[in-house]
């Protein structure tokens, strides 16, 4: 049994008890404890610490031990797998076609669904017929099912291939269900049949081994919105960042800074690190400065004694703010001192805090000058004092609120930055297979030639098509209007440029252009942040062919 076959039965017992497929990393240590790989090898290809695929590890093995209903350890869970393996097997081949409308056989690697709704059927029938299934020999009655066998090649077309996993351990349950088949037919059509049957083998080994890479296991195709969740199996990762940021994390003092335009995955990775970080018996506290209301960010000692009681709150601590906060020093001096003998005094372990949609502040230039002061000099702090070096932040803001900005450079530039890349061909390929999607490289070609590799773009699009919602080329034609399933993103921002007519101004050059164009540096500071175009040396392009297409008429 291959490591994709047995991964296959894995999935599904634990979905059978959880109601969960594995997610990317559980899937990625199954294979590499299946060729026998330490820990330490494993967490350098997913990227994170040995500590960590140790724990995903565990919960791993729990997870197969519940559904194997036996003891299961990274040692012996590829003996018990063969062991279930071969079960299954074995109860296949004695299972005949039965009455119930959706029967399913699972084989080595392969989910095999017969839908009889869906069946060129004729007319069901009480006969008596011999299974060539039993070993015994014995006659016996079965719920037969007699075949149209004109209209059978088509539906084996649409049906012969129906494996994620693909092996040859298969090939002798199709043999079976096949022979199953061919038993219900009349003597006079079985070889035809049997003709047939050969034929769509032959058109499935043709194209099972026309593909590029072999398809991951299916999960239901999920809709993106602002995070992708933990356990989601569609998360790509960008080597090395995730990797960086988990190392950097553990540094005392650390402060990582986050930074791209929106619905890029920032919010995403800044969760993966505070799993992390929480794994390591870190405690950890995300604040989103969208749940402040207005009139906290224009006063700076409002500001700060709101910014402070969050974190209180956030590691359950009651609020000491009336006893900790001095009017004469000032709400800097205060907000310091509380963190340092208060906050971070209560705890004997590091702290992670992560503050998203930072961006929010940049509107108010005294306050966001003052606050993004105060974190760099506990950054700084840190390199002398013990309280500061469990302090670890991670600061997540939109680059695309520089549009508003009379900036040329970010508000704040203090530890290590993490801008987040577009998607390569390689990862789009990637995430396409985990759609179910057994795509070509021309089909990602035309994908990224409209979209780029824009994370939210790619996942819209690849949602609708694995929901059979549109094809590729309908999703392309519609693409660029206001019909099309970027439309939301597109007014975004169009209506943002409005705010700023000089910078469509400058955007509208770019993308009547057939060559890249110089611009004024304010007006490519600007425009890269917001994403809609790329950098070429000193000069810019339009990002993808849906941002060209789409401006090119607009704003009239």
């Amino acid at each position: 049994m291959n490591v994709e076959a047995a991964l296959a039965i894995a999935d599904n017992l634990v979905f059978a008890k959880t109601d969960k497929h594995l997610s990317t990393l559980q899937a990625t240590i199954f294979r590499g404890a299946w060729s026998g790989q330490k820990y330490e090898q494993i967490a350098k290809k997913c990227y994170c610490s040995e500590a960590h695929a140790k724990m995903v590890g565990a919960v791993l093995w729990e997870l197969l031990s519940e559904g194997l209903e036996e003891k299961i350890t990274k040692k012996t869970f590829r003996a018990a797998l063969e062991r279930k393996g071969n079960f299954i097997a074995s109860m296949t081949s004695k299972t005949s076609l039965s009455t119930v409308q959706s029967t399913q056989i699972q084989s080595i690697g392969e989910l095999v669904e017969i839908d009889r709704n869906h069946l060129p059927v004729v007319s069901r029938v009480q006969s008596m017929c011999s299974s060539s299934w039993s070993t015994s020999g014995l006659e016996k009655n079965v719920d037969c099912v007699a075949i149209d066998h004109d209209n059978l090649p088509e539906w084996l077309g649409k049906n012969n291939s129906v494996s994620t996993a693909i092996c040859d351990d298969n090939q002798q349950i199709k043999i079976d269900l096949e022979r199953q088949l061919t038993q219900t037919l009349k003597p006079a059509d079985q070889a035809q049949t049997r003709e047939q049957l050969s034929s769509a083998r032959q058109t499935d080994t043709l194209a099972k081994e026309s593909l590029t890479y072999p398809p991951l296991l299916a999960v239901e195709p999920e809709l993106p919105h602002d995070q992708v969740e933990l356990a989601s199996s569609f998360y790509i990762e960008h080597p090395p960042i995730e990797s960086r940021c988990y190392q950097t994390i553990f540094k005392p003092g650390a402060l990582i800074r986050i930074k791209a335009p929106r619905q890029m995955g920032k919010t995403s990775l800044m969760a993966r690190i505070l799993h992390q970080a929480t794994l390591e018996g870190y405690q950890t506290v995300p604040l989103n400065f969208q749940l402040a209301d207005s009139k906290i960010f224009q006063d700076l000692d409002l500001f700060l004694r709101w910014f402070c009681l969050n974190i209180g709150r956030g590691l359950q601590l009651p609020n000491q703010l009336a006893d900790n906060w001095d009017e004469v020093l000032g709400s800097k001096i205060s907000c310091t001192d509380y963190f340092a003998n208060y906050l971070l005094a209560q705890l004997d372990q590091p702290l992670v805090l992560a503050l998203d949609e930072v961006d929010r502040i940049f509107q108010y230039p005294e306050l966001a000058d003052d606050f993004f002061g105060l974190l760099g000099a506990w950054h700084e702090e840190a390199k002398n004092s013990e309280t500061w070096k469990k302090l670890r932040l991670v600061v997540v803001h939109s680059t695309e609120a520089y549009l508003s900005l009379n900036i040329n450079q970010s508000p704040f530039n203090v530890g290590l930055p993490i801008e987040l890349p577009e998607f390569t061909p390689e990862q789009v390929q990637d995430l396409a297979c985990r759609h179910g999607l057994n795509w070509n490289q021309t089909q990602v070609e035309k994908l990224m030639a409209m979209v780029g590799g824009h994370p939210y773009l790619v996942r819209v699009a690849l949602y609708h098509i694995a929901r059979q919602e549109m094809t590729l080329e309908q999703l392309l034609q519609l693409a660029p209007t206001e019909a099309g399933p970027y439309s939301d993103h597109l007014r975004r921002h169009l209506l943002n440029l409005e705010q700023q007519p000089e910078l469509a101004a400058a955007l509208k050059t770019v993308v009547s252009a057939t060559c890249p164009v110089r611009l004024e540096s304010l007006h490519v500071f600007k425009l890269y942040g917001t994403g809609l175009v790329h950098l070429h040396e000193n000069e810019v392009v339009p990002s993808c062919e849906l941002y060209r297409q789409y401006f090119l008429d607009r704003p009239k």
